[in-house]
């Protein structure tokens, strides 16, 4: 497949935690893709205690059945989407993977993740405290650096159910992929504090960039995206 066909095929959009489509709304317009759709999460597939590839398990065949004959998917994911998206390419093993401030292989795990697993202290926090103390603490730490951005989370957030929050927070730190068994391009940013620069292993690199860097820097991640691309 040449490289620029991607353009042409369906690109599948993953959001991350807590957000929705909209996340990449200052994305998209600066890219010359042409069937873009977006894989909001379903509160029904949410399953707490079940990971991601249960909840692909789910979404699997509802993916397929839209897909025309011919057509090859591909897939941006963002942060916990990204997680979900190195799973998916398991079943598209022909897709290229887009991700942006996420990681692809447990060796650019953050050490909460092993953490979580021995000692799951995440379940002690309500889930609805992630309603309004998430976004200020993201403002606040710099992941979000802009009102804007912040209003925007808020708004996002507010699309997800305790339920959902509660499914997240365990797929994320239960999440494992040895190696991506496709075509991966890999965005970060130098001051990704949720998956720290140190660990992870990125094919381009976006500097002062936070994890918000989808909003907050949708040039410099479309400048990437075109170059490897075409």
């Amino acid at each position: 497949m040449p490289k620029s066909s991607i353009y042409q095929q369906p690109l599948y959009c993953l959001p991350g935690l807590g957000t929705d489509h909209r996340i990449f709304e200052q994305l998209l317009p600066l890219l010359p893709f042409e069937d873009v759709r977006f894989l909001d999460y379903k509160e029904e597939y949410c399953r707490p205690g079940k990971g991601c590839d249960d909840y692909l398990a789910h979404l699997l065949p509802e993916l397929q059945s839209e897909l025309k004959a011919g057509e090859q998917p591909n897939f941006m994911g963002l942060s916990l989407g990204g997680l979900l998206a190195t799973r998916l390419q398991h079943h598209f093993p022909d897709s290229q993977l887009i991700l942006v401030s996420t990681i692809k292989t447990n060796e650019e795990a953050p050490f909460i993740f092993s953490l979580g697993k021995i000692l799951p202290l995440y379940w002690l926090v309500p889930a609805i405290f992630s309603w309004e103390m998430v976004p200020r603490i993201s403002y606040w730490a710099g992941v979000i650096s802009d009102k804007d951005g912040y209003e925007l989370y808020k708004k996002m957030l507010r699309t997800w159910t305790p339920k959902m929050l509660r499914w997240a927070r365990d797929a994320a730190v239960h999440w494992s992929n040895s190696a991506p068994v496709g075509q991966v391009l890999h965005i970060h940013g130098k001051k990704d504090h949720v998956f720290p620069a140190k660990k992870a292993q990125a094919d381009c690199w976006v500097d002062q960039a936070t994890h918000y860097m989808i909003v907050s820097h949708a040039e410099e991640v479309a400048q990437h995206i075109k170059a490897h691309f075409g």
